[in-house]
Parts: structure tokens; C-alpha cells; sequence
């Protein structure tokens, strides 16, 4: 009984002087690190005169019912391969499968428009990726 006590009694005393004398180098380490990545997340404005690619214009249909996945995928390859860009919807609602965006390329979701993903696993093409540190085949979403 003494024993646990006293066991008690020098855990509380070593938690007590971690608290109290905080200095050791990870700590002062820690306190130097920069916080500017702070104002680099989050959403972001588009940046203005960049080009500007339609989703619409490679075929895509806003009536929510019309499979648009290669559509979608053809304009973000469109903006890629020109270098980068705005990939856009026309107002309305759009049914995909995966979509894969690429370096340069900023997918913009304005006001009134919905993207409604489909309901057909099929859709979504099995690719190797990583869940929980584990390698597998696993539906691409």
C-alpha cells in the first residue's frame, strides 16, 4: 500500500516539474516554427485572366441526369495541356464519376451549381492507393 502511494506521489511530483520546467530543446524547437502556412489554406479567389474552360463546351449536360464524367475530365485535360487554368459549370446540375484534377488546374464550383456524384460503383475505377498506411486496389472517389 505504501508503495503505490509513494508511486502516486513521484508520478505527480514528475508531471509537476514537466509542467513547470517546460524548457528542454523540442519545446524551443517548436516555438520557432513559422505559422505562415496558416494564410496559404483554405479557399482561394481564382486568379483573374486566366483561361477559362467550360465544361459545357466539352459536352457536359446540367440537367442532373446525364452521365458527365468524361466531359468534366475533358476540359480538366483541355487546361492542363494548355498550360493551366479555370476549369467552370454553367449553372445547373452535374453527375459524375471520378474526376481526376490536375497540376495548374482550378476546378470552380460558383453559385447554383451541383455536382451530384453517381450512384454506380462502376463509375468509380479501381486504382491502387493508400488506406491507413496500407496498399490496395480501391474505388477512386
Amino acid at each position: 500500500m505504501k508503495r503505490t502511494w509513494l508511486s502516486i506521489i513521484l508520478f505527480c511530483l514528475v508531471i509537476a516539474l514537466t509542467i513547470y520546467f517546460p524548457g528542454n530543446a523540442q519545446t524551443k524547437q517548436s516555438s520557432r516554427i513559422s505559422m505562415d502556412w496558416i494564410k496559404q489554406v483554405g479557399a482561394k479567389q481564382a486568379p483573374r485572366g486566366e483561361r477559362i474552360f467550360k465544361v459545357n463546351d466539352y459536352g457536359a449536360v446540367n440537367d442532373g441526369k446525364t452521365m458527365d464524367t468524361k466531359f468534366i475530365q475533358k476540359a480538366i485535360d483541355a487546361c492542363a495541356i494548355a498550360g493551366g487554368g479555370v476549369v467552370t459549370f454553367d449553372t445547373g446540375e452535374y453527375v459524375t464519376g471520378s474526376i481526376f484534377v490536375k497540376s495548374g488546374v482550378t476546378l470552380r464550383i460558383d453559385k447554383g451549381v451541383k455536382i451530384s456524384g453517381s450512384q454506380h460503383i462502376d463509375d468509380y475505377p479501381i486504382i491502387n492507393t493508400r488506406v491507413a498506411g496500407i496498399e490496395m486496389k480501391w474505388p477512386a472517389a
